[in-house]
């Protein structure tokens, strides 16, 4: 009688771990953002993903890219990575070798449809499932506007303000400064995302 329960039990408990397991990460929400920078000469824009306590972001800007392993709020791995402008010429043994390699002939006249059609229906069923968890949280940000008329500056202004209320509704928050006496355009806006059951 031992043994049987013994081996109930045995049985029972990586059952167990997977359902409690499954149940959890079926309660965590994946919660994601975009966030635009843009100043006169600064540019940079970066996504996040996280789900429970791990996350990955990924920040483009002119320099070249960075991604990053998150745990809660700290890093904990970054990869940098620069674009090929900056690195040196490539060798003259380099041009030869790819001369000697050549380019890959194609073959057929267009592409081999069969490998992708079993592919649509399955996307299209996980993207609308995607689409049905998805909720959108919210957008806040800053703008700074200027369009070099002080006319159409206040006008635009103005029309933010009529629908400003519309927006809050909508879960949108941006505060937009206007400049009446030059040419500009900044921003700092980021929108949340986020899955709720994945």
């Amino acid at each position: 009688m031992d043994a049987l329960f013994l081996t109930a039990f045995v049985l029972a408990c990586p059952v167990l771990v997977i359902l409690a397991g499954s149940l959890l990460l079926y309660g965590i929400p994946i919660r994601s953002s975009v966030r635009l920078f843009l100043r006169e000469d600064t540019l940079w824009e970066s996504v996040t993903v996280a789900w429970g306590f791990g996350g990955i972001r990924l920040l483009h800007e002119r320099q070249g890219a960075e991604f990053t392993l998150l745990a809660g709020p700290h890093a904990l791995l970054t990869y940098l990575a620069t674009p090929k402008s900056n690195l040196p010429p490539a060798s003259k043994g380099d041009a030869e070798l790819k001369e000697e390699i050549g380019t890959p002939a194609h073959s057929g006249t267009g592409g081999d449809y069969r490998l992708v059609s079993p592919l649509i229906r399955p996307s299209v069923a996980l993207f609308s499932a995607i689409w049905r968890e998805s909720r959108f949280d919210g957008m806040q940000g800053r703008i700074t506007l200027g369009t070099g008329d002080p006319a159409l500056t206040g006008e635009i202004f103005g029309y933010y303000w009529a629908s400003r209320f519309l927006l809050e509704a909508m879960r949108v928050t941006i505060e937009l400064e206007p400049v009446f006496d030059r040419e500009v355009f900044s921003c700092d806006l980021e929108a949340s995302i986020s899955i709720r059951h994945p």
